[in-house]
C-alpha cells in the first residue's frame, strides 16, 4: 500500500467517524483525538512523500499508541502496518516483519489491506534475498487479490511482476515467464491500441 493509500484510508475511517458512520468493534473517539490523528495522519504523508522513514517511524508510532488507547482494531492495524513500513523502508529488516505479522493478525481485515500487507511482507524478504519466502507470499496476495478483484483486473499486474521477479531469482524461470505472459496480456487489456493513429 502506498503512503499516499494508507493516508486516504486513514482519512476514510476519520470521514466515517466524523458522519458517525458504524465501525467495527470499537470506543467512541472525541473531536480532540480525530483531530489529532488527522494531523498526524498529514504528516505521516508528507514525511513519506519525503522519503523521512525515521519521521515517519516516529509519527507511526505515536499513531499506534493514540489507536491502541482507543481500542480502533482497524485503526491499530493500519499503524502496525505504517510502523512496520517505516522501520522497512530503514533497512530495521528484522524490526519490520514482526510489524507487518501483528498488522495481518490484528483483527478483522478486508481484503485490500489484507494484501497490502502480504505485499509489504513479501517485498521485505525479497530485500533481505529471502526468495523463497517472498514467493511463497507473493503466491498468497496474489490468491488473495484474484479473489477480491477476480483473475482479469489489472491490478494483479504489479504482484505478479513480483511474483515472476522472486522465481527469477529462484532460477524457476518458467514460472517466471509464465507470470510474465499473464501480466502482459492484462497490460494489454488494460491500454488497447489507439486506432486513430
Amino acid at each position: 500500500m502506498t503512503s499516499r493509500r494508507c493516508c486516504m484510508v486513514l482519512g476514510l475511517v476519520l470521514v466515517g467517524l466524523a458522519l458517525g458512520l458504524p465501525a467495527p468493534v470499537h470506543a467512541q473517539i472525541d473531536q480532540a483525538t480525530r483531530q489529532q490523528i488527522s494531523q498526524l495522519a498529514g504528516q505521516l504523508d508528507q514525511a513519506n512523500q519525503a522519503g523521512r522513514y525515521a519521521d515517519s517511524e516516529r509519527i507511526s508510532r505515536e499513531l499506534l499508541r493514540i489507536s491502541q488507547r482507543v481500542r480502533r482494531p482497524d485503526l491499530i492495524a493500519l499503524s502496525l502496518q505504517n510502523v512496520g513500513r517505516a522501520v522497512h523502508e530503514q533497512r530495521k529488516y528484522e524490526e519490520a516483519e514482526p510489524y507487518y505479522l501483528a498488522a495481518l493478525k490484528s483483527g478483522d481485515l478486508d481484503e485490500y489491506f489484507t494484501s497490502s500487507t502480504l505485499h509489504h511482507l513479501a517485498r521485505l524478504h525479497d530485500d533481505q534475498g529471502h526468495y523463497a519466502k517472498a514467493a511463497k507470499i507473493y503466491e498468497a496476495t496474489l490468491e488473495n487479490e484474484e479473489k477480491r478483484l477476480g483473475k482479469h483486473d489489472p491490478e494483479l499486474v504489479k504482484t505478479l511482476n513480483n511474483l515472476a521477479s522472486a522465481y527469477a531469482s529462484l532460477h524457476r524461470l518458467d514460472d517466471a515467464e509464465r507470470i510474465l505472459g499473464r501480466s502482459m496480456t492484462l497490460l494489454k487489456q488494460q491500454d488497447p491500441p489507439n486506432e486513430d493513429m
